[in-house]
């Protein structure tokens, strides 16, 4: 007698139970678990907007800014600037609101004398033609207005409202966004287009395109892989299992990742369906190999001759995978790391659960369910001859030159595709092209002079050097070279904005 000597197939009733019991604490995990669709995750992958945002962020003081677009023909007309005040009177009753920014509700400096004054920069009341005139020149060539405030042609004007508000919950964010719908919808017309943009927003939008995604694609997947484990094995008891297996493992895997301190998100959420996968495969190797052996023989030497034949393959497979995975812990961007070294733990828990509890779950399913191992090795090389797979290969090899032709027609257009591939993965892109905020970033990228800053440090050495003519000179003329080389929508510096004020 060859029996096995794995304790999981000597005392699957006792261990398994002993698992199911354990199980409980990270199932509880598993319900606890979130998605995390803060935009800052995202803009890891991107650092030319990730350090926008950090620029900006820090002069807002942690406050939540929304930014709403106005686009319209009629913008510099009575009935335009009226409107844009509305809606800046309406923004300024919100709850938690500290400052609305707009054309209708910011100030400027002017002179009078030795001192300033600052005045609204679009005046109540009624405007003469010539008033509006001024008004729109300014805005459109002032290096302080145009593509901040207002478009370089004039149809888009930009209101900035600033918020002291808790969004740290989906449900606040989405309570708000639906106030901020409400609040914009009787200004939303045919002549004049309102947008926003808002990092809770933009939370929100990707937790909804997610969940629309894994409505669409699990179900998909789900019968794709039932087929093709349903021609592979053509036995429902063991596609059962096989389906119990992988339910067990989405139970608690999550869980486990949980505990271990990683956080599903955007990145690493695609790393549940590739170890689903690899989990898959684990287990169909085993049956397999399960139901070649002799169906006299006992269960359990029928378990030890099947682990004899997988157990070392499935060893080597797993650690050069989770090397691989494991290799990502080197990127610089962390959401990379954190999908490497999730992905490593992934792989043992797989490999435990195959090789471990995952054997008691096989002994005692062929125990219940005797009739999916039963076939005999002859058989199944009988059953393989007869299947559709088996077929295709001997047509493949009688017919050698149209199998390589038509394979060669099918690699050619899939390598065009790969050199054409896009690497350069943006924030904005894990939003449909239909989303509000993709629309609305996408504007202002082409339309308000570009959503990307870029900031020179200079030293002068010297205490309240900065205010010294020499230094404000050349610091002029570096400026002056930067719009010289017209790579650059707007430029400032502190020496342009003291000539501005003088």
């Amino acid at each position: 007698m060859n029996a096995s000597r794995n304790p999981f197939v000597r005392f699957p009733g006792w261990l398994f139970a002993g698992f199911l019991l354990g199980s409980i604490p990270l199932i509880w995990q598993t319900t606890q678990v979130s998605i995390d669709t803060d935009p800052l995750t995202l803009l890891e992958s991107d650092p030319r907007h990730l350090e926008t945002y950090d620029r900006i962020q820090s002069l807002l003081n942690n406050d939540t800014v929304v930014v709403i677009s106005v686009k319209s023909d009629r913008l510099f007309t009575q009935a335009g600037l009226d409107h844009i005040r509305a809606i800046s009177n309406e923004l300024a009753q919100q709850p938690g609101l500290i400052d609305v920014k707009s054309l209708t509700h910011s100030v400027k400096p002017v002179r009078k004398g030795l001192s300033f004054s600052m005045e609204p920069f679009v005046p109540v009341g009624t405007l003469s033609g010539e008033q509006i005139a001024t008004i729109r020149q300014f805005s459109v060539t002032h290096s302080l207005v145009r593509n901040i405030m207002v478009s370089p042609d004039g149809r888009i004007t930009l209101i900035t409202a600033t918020y002291k508000r808790d969004l740290s919950t989906p449900a606040l964010r989405q309570a708000f966004r639906n106030e901020m719908k409400q609040l914009l919808k009787p200004f939303d017309s045919p002549d004049y287009r309102i947008q926003t943009i808002s990092l809770p927003f933009i939370a929100e939008e990707i937790s909804e395109s997610f969940f629309l995604d894994l409505k669409l694609v699990l179900p998909g997947t789900a019968l794709v892989i039932l087929l093709v484990i349903g021609l592979t094995l053509r036995s429902f008891p063991c596609l059962v299992l096989l389906l119990l297996s992988e339910v067990t493992l989405v139970a608690i895997l999550p869980g486990v990742l949980n505990l271990a301190g990683f956080s599903l998100s955007p990145y690493n959420l695609l790393l549940l369906p590739l170890l689903g996968a690899i989990n898959l495969t684990m287990l169909t190797h085993q049956l397999i190999a399960l139901r070649k052996t002799d169906a006299g023989l006992p269960m359990d030497e029928r378990f030890a001759t099947m682990l004899r034949v997988v157990f070392r393959p499935s060893m080597f497979a797993a650690i050069t995978t989770a090397i691989g995975l494991g290799s990502l812990a080197v990127s610089g961007v962390s959401q990379v790391r954190d999908f490497g070294i999730s992905g490593m733990i992934g792989i043992g828990v797989i490999f435990a659960w195959n090789f471990g509890p995952g054997l008691s779950f096989l002994r005692l399913g062929c125990r219940a369910w005797p009739s999916g191992i039963r076939l005999a090795s002859n058989d199944l090389r009988q059953q393989q001859i007869d299947s559709l797979f088996h077929r295709l290969g001997q047509a493949a090899m009688a017919k050698r030159w149209p199998a390589l032709v038509a394979t060669t027609t099918l690699l050619l257009p899939a390598l065009f595709a790969a050199g054409h591939l896009n690497l350069d993965i943006r924030a904005v892109r894990f939003l449909s092209p239909e989303s509000p905020t993709r629309k609305m970033a996408e504007m202002m990228d082409a339309r308000m002079g570009g959503i990307n800053i870029v900031q020179l440090d200079f030293d002068t050495g010297k205490p309240n050097g900065i205010n010294q003519l020499e230094f404000l000179r050349r610091m002029q003329s570096v400026q002056d070279f930067a719009e010289g080389t017209e790579r650059f929508s707007s430029t400032y510096s502190y020496a342009s904005l003291m000539a501005m004020m003088n």
